[in-house]
């Protein structure tokens, strides 16, 4: 209600009614005082937006949707008990993930692109990352089976956020890197369940069922981040990122690598993440410097996207391949704008 006498809400829930009591919280004295209470006679639950000054009550139909959903500004995500659905994706439809049987699922830029990229654990405990367009992020899965709720943040003030997540036997909580890394180990109680990120005299604190874990000084994270299992304190499940990126600063190409990398099947993936090019070549050759296959793409699309080709191994000998790539800001013009080279290596 304001930051002198805030109000707070307890819903209490039972087999088919919920009861709401309300409760003033005065700042200055420290003490609480009963507004009074209220009983639903059906099952909802409550969804704050707009810094807790709008109030939703959701059936239990619309709060199972929404628990299994992401938003973000311009985009929306959902999933059923087999994929992962990118519900306004305008530029060719919806885009799917299928048969990865997601059990949770949460938004959070990873590479402070300003564009939201999903974390899904699977059924089978596994954690995997995919950009905005449905595409896996290297280095993912992650190595680690984990359970329960998933949070991020930048807690560490790296600038890009860490994936916090219990371990599968619950004993041990995990901190990741933003590429999936294990970067420590911190073992609790096996029924001490993460509960949120939050800030605590300037620190940046994982607070447990049990436990407040005080990390480095809070750093302002922009709207970039996760901090309980829906989100934010207020169930929203929105990823409220408040900063952008500037196209023109930015290389034409960002990444580019091949997975797996060795290629130890009858193939691989080349791809290239670039930011408004106009066209991309890749040439690959052999160690010997025998030309074996040109790839190649004008790419329509505005702002940062990504290109991926099927790279065919079947009737290549193991050994060393070197993909050269070239993009072009301008298609037109004879000289290219970046150049690199990818070491490919094929085991067989």
């Amino acid at each position: 209600q304001s930051e002198d006498a805030p109000l707070i809400e307890i819903f209490e829930y039972f087999d088919n009614r919920v009861s709401l009591s309300v409760y003033e919280y005065e700042t200055s004295s420290n003490d609480f005082s009963f507004r009074g209470a209220t009983t639903i006679d059906s099952l909802v639950y409550p969804v704050y937006q707009n810094n807790f000054q709008q109030k939703m009550l959701l059936d239990k139909e619309t709060w199972s949707n929404h628990s299994r959903s992401v938003f973000a500004q311009g985009f929306a995500y959902s999933t059923n008990e087999s994929s992962v659905i990118n519900i306004n994706y305008s530029e060719d439809g919806w885009r799917v993930i299928d048969n990865i049987h997601p059990s949770y699922i949460l938004g959070i830029d990873l590479n402070l692109d300003a564009i939201p990229d999903l974390l899904v654990r699977d059924s089978s405990k596994m954690l995997s990352a995919y950009n905005y367009q449905l595409i896996k992020l290297p280095n993912f899965p992650i190595d680690y089976r984990i359970s329960g709720n998933i949070l991020a943040k930048n807690i560490l003030g790296d600038n890009h956020p860490e994936i916090i997540a219990k371990s599968m036997d619950s004993s041990s909580i995990y901190i990741f890197d933003h590429q999936g890394s294990l970067l420590s180990t911190i073992a609790t109680e096996k029924n001490d369940h993460l509960v949120l990120i939050t800030t605590i005299n300037q620190k940046n604190c994982i607070v447990t069922r049990f436990n407040i874990f005080q990390f480095n000084d809070y750093v302002d994270s922009q709207g970039n981040q996760w901090v309980s299992e829906h989100g934010d304190q207020g169930n929203s499940r929105m990823l409220d990122i408040q900063y952008t990126t500037s196209n023109t600063s930015e290389k034409i190409v960002s990444n580019a690598y091949c997975y797996p990398n060795p290629i130890k099947t009858n193939g691989g993936t080349i791809r290239i993440e670039t930011n408004n090019p106009t066209y991309i070549e890749v040439k690959v050759y052999d160690a010997a410097g025998y030309f074996i296959k040109k790839y190649s793409n004008d790419v329509i699309s505005n702002g940062i996207s990504i290109t991926e080709w099927k790279f065919d191994t079947s009737k290549l000998e193991s050994g060393i391949y070197f993909a050269h790539l070239e993009a072009k800001a301008n298609s037109s013009s004879k000289k290219s704008d970046y150049s690199q080279i990818i070491k490919i290596a094929v085991i067989k």
